[in-house]
């Protein structure tokens, strides 16, 4: 499904329902459960994407930007304590810096996380599609077209 809407009509409260979970996973992070968006989300993914083809979509879409954002946590986690290490050799003042920044960048990381899930959840509880900005799209529909396959 791409982005945009969907027959909402033709949605069950079911299939909303689990579309809708799905983009919640993400407040997980924002509650202080390290991972938790990323790991809840996927529960959603491997169970219910099987239900249809706008569940399907919308986990799909929830998994790709919660793996986004852990990978955002891990680079800034491992940039700070790379950082911290070698200026804390020099200067414990600049060490703290690194930390400080890094701190503010985990803080708005998680913010967004937390909106953006947020605003996810109530477009597709509405029956449209949405699209996470930023996000790498690392689990692909698996759809193929039949030229592509072995022959």
């Amino acid at each position: 499904m791409e982005s945009g809407k969907s027959d909402a009509a033709e949605l069950t409260a079911d299939e909303r329902l689990w579309a809708t979970l799905a983009h919640l996973c993400g407040l997980l992070w924002v509650s202080g459960i390290p991972f938790g968006g990323t790991i809840g989300a996927a529960i959603v993914y491997v169970t219910k994407r099987h239900v249809s083809p706008f569940v399907a979509d919308a986990t799909r879409e929830a998994q790709n930007f919660q793996n986004t954002v852990a990978i955002a946590v891990l680079a800034v986690v491992a940039t700070v304590a790379i950082f911290a290490f070698f200026s804390a050799q020099a200067d414990g003042s600049i060490a703290l810096g690194c930390i400080a920044l890094g701190c503010l960048a985990l803080a708005a990381i998680l913010i967004a996380n937390g909106i953006l899930s947020i605003v996810a959840a109530i477009a597709v509880h509405r029956g449209n599609a949405y699209r996470y900005p930023l996000c790498l799209r690392l689990i692909g529909s698996g759809e193929r077209d039949a030229s592509s396959g072995p022959h």
